[in-house]
């Protein structure tokens, strides 16, 4: 169901939408393992590289979290997509395995603290202007952008090398890095809940961090929630072997970049639908993330390019369930550790991502892509109950939907 936003959510949302758009409009994404290759790295050393990035995101996810409690959120968010704009600088200006280190280093520093941080600040936002009940629409529209930006960055990635090579490839992703601080920078500072602590500095760091914690396991529903987000989050690992099962089934090395598109499409299209019904029932969820499995089975046994589409409409299905379990969780948290709680349900499906990579690396000695992609459906229809288990028979007793319900009677 759309609900109507007032002009201070309208402002809100296009700093939002920007914000989400600029932070992936980085062309030198795509380029990024070819700049390496040409600059002498061989492919351990480029997974070596792979390894600091995930783990600095890995270490730092739930205690960046803590600090976007205490700290000014817009600050943390203009100063890691800062660094990272930074780091994709030092990789053009002087490339090198040790400059690239640090720009992997500074990647997942970014990648940590902005996890939680951005959806917190909305959220609070909203709620301290009155219009709660457009944090869905204003979510699910820039989780779209967010997913249309990435796409515009891969189709010109070519392009923009063709005409400068890494410098203007560089630059782009550089200015687009300066763009998101700008635009940081200008996000209001709404007050907040904190953790009290009589002292300050670490004790109330550390006060802050036990209090998420503590939220996450006592509340039953906050703890459900949390995993249910974690793992759904962790479903987007498959679109790493989208281009392989594509190129497996026949397709040409010029059109394979055509299909990987049209999985991002339909993840757009979920992410807003997601956003713009705020009230999904128990049964709807279930429905809708079991259909996942036969896609995902169909499309890949198909063995040809048309089996792509299937696959897309599960990938879409999956982003939807991502923005529906992640409205819910953070309606759901009542504490004062709002950032803590959403970079736990992050660490969870860092973890669990892994997790998916290790099995599919196991799967994949004995099948093909796609038998691996066939395989992915059983764990579709194990999430499909959980959500029924776990997911609230009705919207928790939070400000969003209790104020969008409402709205509605209204």
């Amino acid at each position: 169901m759309s609900v109507t936003r007032g002009p201070r959510a309208n402002r809100m949302g296009i700093r939002f939408w920007m914000f989400m758009g600029l932070m992936e409009l980085v062309p030198l994404f795509p380029l990024s393992a070819l700049l390496f290759s040409d600059h002498g790295l061989s492919g351990t050393a480029i997974s070596t590289l792979l390894v600091l990035w995930s783990m600095t995101t890995f270490v730092l996810e739930i205690p960046s979290g803590a600090l976007g409690d205490l700290l000014p959120r817009r600050l943390l968010l203009a100063c890691s997509v800062l660094l990272r704009a930074g780091g994709f600088g030092l990789w053009c200006i002087a490339p090198s395995y040790l400059s690239f280190a640090i720009g992997f280093l500074c990647w997942g520093v970014c990648d940590a603290f902005t996890s939680g941080t951005l959806e917190s600040l909305v959220y609070d936002e909203l709620q301290y202007r009155g219009e709660g009940h457009a944090y869905g629409p204003v979510m699910g529209t820039g989780r779209a952008i967010s997913l249309l930006a990435t796409l515009s960055a891969l189709l010109s990635a070519g392009p923009l090398f063709a005409l400068g090579g890494y410098g203007l490839v560089g630059a782009v992703s550089f200015g687009a890095g300066v763009a998101a601080t700008a635009t940081a920078l200008s996000f209001p500072n709404p007050p907040r809940r904190q953790v009290t602590s009589e002292r300050g500095g670490l004790h109330r760091y550390l006060s802050t961090f036990k209090v998420g914690f503590e939220e996450v396991r006592k509340e039953r529903v906050v703890m459900r929630l949390v995993l249910i987000a974690a793992i759904m989050q962790s479903m987007t690992a498959i679109d790493e072997y989208f281009p392989l099962l594509a190129h497996e089934n026949g397709a040409a090395r010029s059109f394979i970049p055509v299909l990987v598109a049209i999985p991002v499409l339909c993840a757009s299209v979920g992410s807003w639908i997601a956003g713009h019904c705020t009230e999904v029932s128990r049964r709807a969820t279930l429905l809708t993330v079991a259909a996942t499995g036969p896609l995902l089975l169909l499309g890949a046994q198909s063995h040809h390019q048309w089996g792509m589409l299937l696959i897309s409409l599960a990938f879409g299905i999956i982003q939807w369930g991502i923005v529906v379990s992640g409205l819910w969780l953070q309606d759901a948290i009542v504490g004062a550790a709002r950032t803590t709680v959403t970079s736990i349900a992050g660490f969870g499906a860092e973890v669990t991502s892994v997790g998916w990579y290790l099995v599919a690396a196991t799967t994949l000695t004995v099948t093909d892509i796609s038998g691996l992609m066939s395989w992915f459906s059983l764990p579709c229809l194990l999430i499909a109950g959980i959500t029924w288990f776990w997911f609230p028979q009705r919207p928790p007793a939070g400000p969003l939907l209790q104020q969008s319900a409402t709205n509605k009677k209204r």
